[in-house]
């Protein structure tokens, strides 16, 4: 995805966030994002997320002030109220759903700021990524059906690059919605297309 982006002008800097701690790597996300902004002032800065990164990078938009610097948040196949697939895993345990850290992210408005926050998903994911507050839902991209391994290969997805340089250039491909504050639950966010894996 990042030299796909290069080639269309884009200067992508890849983080590793690893999920051990979505706080810290939300103060990884803040720092290259403090770097970033400090030596280009006047670049738009986008930052653009997959599965688990998508979380601790809404927790550097909502709590480390974020959404002061950064023009868009895209989400890729992101567990926004949690995930089943998280609960028991050493990788990502904190997104399991009704964890104090997912309640805690999820209280109040969801999309914060300035920053205009897009959703890209497979039609075959655990979530359906939505937030309350104003947010672009790009159409589903149709996969094998295969769940986890297409959720894995997203990064990978000649579909999901054209929709994340879309919502780049500020295009919502799909539905825009916003919700009230506290409408979405945590249950009704599973499953969107049926149970993964069958």
């Amino acid at each position: 995805m990042a030299e796909n982006l290069k080639q269309h002008g884009y200067t992508p800097i890849v983080l590793d966030v690893r999920g051990f701690n979505m706080k810290s790597d939300a103060h990884n996300i803040a720092a290259q994002v403090d770097k970033t902004h400090s030596l280009h002032p006047h670049t738009p800065i986008h930052v653009v997320t997959h599965s688990i990164g998508a979380i601790s990078a809404r927790y550097f938009l909502k709590f480390l002030g974020g959404s002061d610097f950064v023009k868009s948040y895209i989400s890729i196949g992101a567990p926004q109220y949690g995930s089943p697939g998280a609960c028991g895993e050493i990788v990502g345990g904190e997104v399991c759903t009704g964890t104090d850290f997912m309640k805690k992210l999820n209280k109040g408005d969801d999309t914060p700021g300035q920053t205009k926050y897009y959703s890209i998903r497979s039609s075959h994911e655990w979530t359906d990524g939505r937030l309350d507050g104003g947010q672009c839902r790009m159409t589903p991209f149709k996969t094998a059906g295969n769940g986890g391994l297409d959720h894995s290969l997203e990064p990978f997805n000649k579909k999901v690059w054209k929709q994340v340089r879309q919502a780049l250039n500020g295009h919502c491909i799909g539905k825009y919605v916003d919700e009230p504050d506290g409408s979405i639950h945590t249950q009704d966010t599973l499953f969107p297309d049926g149970v993964p894996f069958t």
